[in-house]
């Protein structure tokens, strides 16, 4: 058994940069899921999109779309763009899931002035065309999923990259239970229930609001007028419903992702400050370390640690 997960999780591609990485398997010996791709990208405002570095079995380009010999699930906790398959092009929303069909035509990309990030995974095999693929794929085709704001959906992607660096037979183990974890959350969603929570209440549409633009200036008068509210007013309503004024919220939100970027080693802090939304190093590193008690170089030193 131990040889079968060491050869099922020998890497082909690895670019740490860009916390992407490229399996093989041994078919025989699978246990029926086939993880191909698992990773996590951060695309900046004003940057070419899809990032370089992909084999040419997923690379592509907008002109032309792509089709994959594989499923893929795509997260976007952060940021816009849109989404097309065949048949439409759908607006992409922070909290949404992109659902891709096996050898089906897509294509996607973050606004360009706005930017992303995204989580994915990818995965085939006679295990997922039993018992996940007619649970979740249930359109037939790429699809574009709403599934909200869930924090432990992107930690069992966070645990699954990680593990996908590790050797120990026991951790290529422990993965396919964060893979499992993924296809539940994206499997186990009531539409109606996010889009009503979407719409019913004010502190609620500003919060998709911020994560939509987490990477840009976010005018929260001009936020609060397109509610028909003072500023005073809006900030209360905020403040009441999410135990944070809308501006402690954004910072929070990108202090979030910035901890997310530390996780690659070969990203300059001041780099990461620019990415999560901050003008200034300096200031992004004291809020940093007042939030969270750390430095951001201690910080990528733990999570390093966490991760070998």
């Amino acid at each position: 058994m131990d040889k079968l997960i060491d050869s099922w999780y020998k890497m082909t591609m690895r670019r740490a940069a860009d916390f992407f990485t490229y399996l093989t398997s041994d078919p025989a010996n699978d246990w029926g899921i086939e993880l191909t791709t698992v990773g996590y990208y951060h695309a900046a405002p004003r940057t070419k999109y899809p990032p370089p570095g992909h084999p040419k079995t997923h690379a592509f380009d907008w002109k032309t779309g792509r089709r994959l010999d594989e499923y893929q699930l795509i997260y976007v906790p952060t940021g816009i763009g849109c989404f097309e398959n065949r048949h439409q092009r759908s607006e992409v929303s922070a909290g949404d899931l992109i659902l891709l069909y096996k050898n089906d035509w897509h294509r996607y990309r973050p606004q360009y002035s706005n930017g992303w990030e995204t989580y994915w995974v990818g995965f085939k095999g006679p295990y997922i065309e039993k018992y996940v693929h007619d649970r979740l794929f249930t359109q037939r085709e790429s699809s574009l999923r709403s599934v909200g704001d869930r924090s432990a959906l992107a930690l069992s992607f966070d645990q699954l990259i990680a593990l996908s660096k590790r050797d120990e037979p026991v951790f290529k183990t422990v993965a396919l239970g964060c893979f499992l974890q993924i296809v539940a959350h994206a499997a186990t969603y009531d539409e109606k229930t996010i889009a009503s929570r979407r719409a019913s209440t004010i502190s609620e549409k500003a919060v998709d609001a911020i994560r939509q633009r987490l990477f840009t200036d976010v005018d929260f008068h001009q936020m609060a007028a397109s509610f028909g509210l003072s500023y005073s007013r809006f900030r209360s309503l905020f403040k009441g419903d999410t135990g944070f004024a809308p501006h402690q919220f954004l910072l929070n939100e990108r202090i979030a992702c910035a901890k997310r970027l530390l996780k690659d080693p070969t990203i300059e802090v001041k780099t990461v400050s620019h990415r999560a939304g901050f003008h200034s190093p300096g200031y992004f590193s004291k809020l940093f370390r007042r939030k969270t008690g750390l430095t951001p170089s201690a910080a990528r030193a733990v999570a390093y640690r966490a991760a070998v």
